[in-house]
């Protein structure tokens, strides 16, 4: 058992660094061979764990969105009020500690070989259903609380994970054109008005 950890956690050192060398280097230029310089070890090693390059970015996606969901249940588990405990998602996943965990070079470049190889494609699949599993649930707790049973929870996560996307996008294409911050609050605006949509009279 205490190999298996020793091995795990070596994966785990050698995907940060091929992280910081694809956020270095992108993509075409980042090997193998980079690596284990990087980590002052032999190429084989890294091949050991590995075996491909496309298992590399296979479990790259993993090391990106890497232990979100406990995360954010460690964040909300003491967290009785509903409106703090909802506010408590929306500042995580809109903020800065949540945006560091993906370098625009490394996501982009995965997400751009995910169009075009269908095993990368599938892996970001299974991290975005287990993302909006973990929101949703969230989301759906704070409407039964709030008896807001006309709402639908599928449709408030999936607008949050859209604008979360965008603002990501825009930020990196520097083309927001206010401060992150700012938007972030515009964005925490529009989540709350959904949230609070009032039931329709007949």
């Amino acid at each position: 058992m205490g190999r298996k950890n020793r091995s795990k956690e070596r994966k785990k050192e050698i995907l940060k660094v091929c992280y910081e060398v694809f956020a270095k280097e992108g993509f075409e230029k980042t090997t193998f061979v980079k690596v284990a310089e990087r980590l002052n070890v032999t190429n084989p090693l890294i091949v050991h764990y590995f075996g491909t390059k496309e298992n590399m970015i296979l479990e790259m996606v993993d090391y990106m969105y890497r232990d979100q969901a406990e995360i954010i249940a460690g964040l909300v588990e003491n967290i009785e009020n509903p409106e703090e405990r909802m506010n408590a998602v929306f500042d995580y996943y809109l903020g800065e500690t949540f945006e560091k965990n993906f370098d625009d070079i490394v996501y982009y470049g995965c997400f751009y070989l995910s169009l075009k190889n269908s095993k990368i494609k599938e892996r970001f699949h299974k991290i975005i259903e287990h993302f909006d599993k973990v929101v949703y649930g969230e989301i759906k707790r704070y409407l039964q609380i709030r008896r807001k049973t006309h709402i639908d929870p599928n449709k408030i996560a999936f607008i949050l994970d859209a604008l979360i996307e965008g603002l990501d996008f825009l930020s990196a294409m520097e083309i927001a054109q206010r401060e992150r911050p700012e938007r972030v609050k515009q964005i925490k605006e529009v989540m709350w008005k959904l949230l609070e949509e009032k039931k329709m009279a007949i």
